[in-house]
């Protein structure tokens, strides 16, 4: 395991999951899916189809833009629900993208311990839904896992 697919903890999958109900978990592999419906490397989430699913997302974090893209793109067109576990970093372009397109962002006010390692930056849950128009600013909200 590598510091780019570290397992998402099971208290915050947990909770997502009763919340949202998942279907697929889009990055995942044999030793971290949460789901028996899980999408890894060789079947890459970025190329499969998303329409009418609810979607958890835990991208690699060495390139998030491409998995922003895609929930923006299947939540708007394809009537997807996303939910993405990201850094919290609003000094990206991936950033700004997701911010301007999110329907919620849920910010995390406390250090994420992926398997006993908690990573040097704040990580924010997503949340993209379906909708018939933009909202002009995401439903932002601070929440814990503790």
């Amino acid at each position: 395991m590598t510091k780019q697919d570290y397992e998402t903890p099971c208290n915050i999958f947990n909770s997502l999951n009763k919340e949202f109900k998942f279907m697929v978990d889009a990055c995942a592999d044999k030793t971290n899916h949460k789901l028996k419906t899980y999408w890894d490397k060789q079947q890459n989430g970025l190329v499969q189809n998303w329409a009418c699913l609810v979607v958890f997302v835990n991208p690699p974090y060495e390139n998030i833009k491409p998995w922003v893209e895609k929930a923006i793109n299947s939540s708007n067109i394809e009537k997807t629900t996303v939910v993405m576990l990201l850094r919290n970093d609003c000094s990206t372009a991936w950033y700004k993208l997701a911010w301007d397109n999110a329907h919620e962002i849920r910010q995390i006010n406390h250090r994420v311990n992926f398997t006993k390692t908690a990573p040097p930056f704040p990580c924010s849950i997503f949340i993209f839904k379906p909708r018939k128009r933009r909202r002009k600013n995401p439903k932002v909200r601070l929440i814990s896992f503790k």
